[in-house]
């Protein structure tokens, strides 16, 4: 078996020892378990245990996409638009 060393900071120490406390475990299993999840689906596995990525600012905002109706219709492809701008 190969060693791995890392360094972490305080408030993750406190909550790898915290996890391995609830889950009746060492933080040194816990960690492998972790390594392993997140190998297994090629994604990010979060300090819960759930895996995924985080949301996009899409995600967190499409409730909002499309709910002014003021402005110019052709913003995006209008160059007069861009008179004057950062002067």
């Amino acid at each position: 078996m190969t060693e791995l060393t890392i360094q972490i900071s305080d408030d993750l120490d406190s909550r790898l020892t915290e996890a391995a406390e609830r889950r009746g475990t060492v933080k040194e299993d816990l960690v492998r378990d972790f390594v392993r999840a997140g190998l297994a689906t090629d994604q990010p596995v979060h300090a819960d245990g759930a895996s995924g990525h985080a949301p996009s600012c899409f995600d967190l905002s499409k409730d909002l996409a499309g709910c002014l109706d003021e402005g110019p219709g052709d913003l995006a492809t209008n160059p007069a638009h861009m008179n004057g701008y950062g002067q």
